[in-house]
């Protein structure tokens, strides 16, 4: 009988054109609403104090007086920052450069585990499509520069951190150039953000300790995990994490609490949203749809003996085990240290971990399958036809699957609201009034400034819009950056 899940070869274009259709009319309107997107409050801090200090004082005041992140300190003011510089009209390249290293860095990462063409393609739409549907934070993610290049470039450096290492110890072998990119690599993936600092010192971790009794690679792995610490010890010995966590505790009532109480708070917490959020994510069937039309693909490329996913997976149990770790850990930390639910940026980033690690999941149970019960029937082509048609409905509605619990985000058609953004008006009103500001702000004079609300908040892109109280922080950061002695905002009756 034929072999389960067997890829038919007629059915080869017809999954390339789908796949590729699929995430073009994914990710086409968040490239497009970028052209509509405009800075946030931080971005104005940032900027402010690169104009008064320079980059280089401004790295040793950022670590002395905010976070240890080495690496988003240097970059989110360097010179390509737009903002810097008062291009408003350019701050669209930050969300292209984060969605374009994502779709080249998992391209790579999936060209290089399955050695397969149709696979890699296929895989990497998969990838794109899921982020994007039901993303926790569209614009933390991508229309926010400095969460963009902390956050959501940390995903496509992590893949690409993946691959390298990969590529260092292939067949039990070291090569040294692949192992000083990676070492540089993980080193500027730590100083990201502490959920990636986490998971890449982890991470490297478990690969030195499965290969503590090869002779061949166990110094080069130990050397690799000594970086990761010493990087990650830079990170949170920053005198400035302490500065703004005391800042960030001042109105949490976990402040209070003792740590004992802070840990119990926490694990509850960080289970309960873990449970939810992985409920969330399963709970519209996208996810569950896409693995059906996969499950062919993944067949085929487990056929192959050279692929390194093969190879990969030889201890596929520990490896699974270190990914559910990877999705599970992230949960916990600000529940304990801050008493409240992690960020969206930070959740983007456990769902694309959760992404990546479905698929290897799903990828060891088609090979598991194929061992086990060889004379199993193919799956009926019929069945990736009916979840074909699944998704393109999934695709053009806009169903909310929001479960009540506070605070606990929610499950929606990203996809959708993005292009009812964008078609719709409501961007292009938002950008309209956000230029409407900026003639006001840069008119000479250092007199205050009152602007009228915003009447267009396009879900997708926008994040937050200034204060009644022109002494909130965020106003004295826009009206800092003006030259302005005050901006305050009429609130609409």
């Amino acid at each position: 009988m034929d072999h389960p899940a067997k890829f038919i070869p007629n059915s080869t274009r017809l999954y390339q054109v789908f796949f590729l259709a699929l995430a073009f009319i994914s990710v086409l309107p968040f490239l497009a609403l970028s052209f509509y997107s405009h800075p946030g409050a931080d971005d104005y801090v940032f900027s402010s104090l690169y104009k008064h200090l320079g980059w280089l004082e401004f790295q040793k005041h950022f670590y002395m007086k905010w976070q240890g992140l080495y690496t988003t300190n240097a970059i989110m003011v360097s010179p390509l920052s737009p903002v810097i510089h008062n291009r408003f009209d350019l701050y669209w390249i930050p969300c292209w450069l984060g969605l374009g290293s994502m779709i080249v860095s998992v391209w790579l990462l999936m060209k290089y585990l399955t050695r397969d063409k149709l696979a890699t393609l296929v895989l990497t739409c998969t990838v794109m499509v899921l982020y994007l549907y039901q993303l926790p934070s569209t614009s933390e993610a991508l229309f926010w520069l400095n969460a963009n290049w902390a956050y959501q470039m940390s995903i496509s450096m992590g893949a690409i951190v993946l691959l390298l290492v990969m590529r260092t110890f292939q067949d039990e072998q070291v090569s040294r150039a692949y192992w000083a990119a990676a070492a540089l690599m993980t080193v500027l993936l730590i100083g990201t953000n502490f959920i990636a600092a986490m998971l890449a010192v982890f991470g490297v971790g478990v690969g030195a300790l499965l290969n503590l009794r090869n002779k061949t690679t166990r110094f080069w792995w130990l050397g690799l995990l000594l970086l990761a610490v010493i990087a990650f010890g830079v990170v949170m010995m920053a005198p400035g994490n302490a500065v703004r966590l005391n800042a960030a505790n001042q109105s949490l009532e976990a402040s209070h609490v003792s740590t004992v109480g802070k840990l119990v708070y926490g694990v509850t917490h960080g289970v309960g949203l873990l449970v939810y959020s992985i409920i969330n994510w399963f709970g519209n069937g996208i996810v569950l749809a896409f693995s059906v039309m996969l499950i062919p693909v993944l067949a085929k490329v487990s056929d192959n003996a050279e692929a390194p996913i093969v190879t990969f997976f030889k201890y596929r149990f520990v490896f699974l085990l270190a990914g559910a770790v990877m999705i599970a850990l992230p949960f916990f930390p600000t529940y304990v240290t801050q008493g409240g639910p992690p960020a969206g940026r930070v959740i983007d980033v456990i769902y694309a971990v959760f992404i990546l690690v479905w698929i290897f999941l799903l990828y060891a149970a088609v090979a598991w399958w194929r061992r086990t019960a060889p004379a199993a029937p193919a799956q009926p082509a019929y069945l990736s036809l009916a979840m074909g048609i699944f998704l393109v409905f999934a695709l053009l509605t806009d169903a909310n699957y929001k479960l009540a619990y506070r605070s606990k985000g929610k499950n929606a058609n990203n996809i959708s609201l993005a292009y009812r953004d964008w078609l719709g008006g409501a961007a292009k009103q938002f950008d309209q009034q956000q230029r409407q500001r900026y003639q006001l702000m840069l008119a000479p004079g250092h007199a205050g400034v009152e602007l009228d609300s915003l009447s267009a908040k396009p879900q997708t892109i926008f994040l937050a819009d200034l204060e009644k109280d022109s002494t909130h922080w965020t106003n004295r950061a826009y009206a800092n950056f003006f030259g302005k002695s005050f901006v305050r905002v009429h609130q609409p009756r």
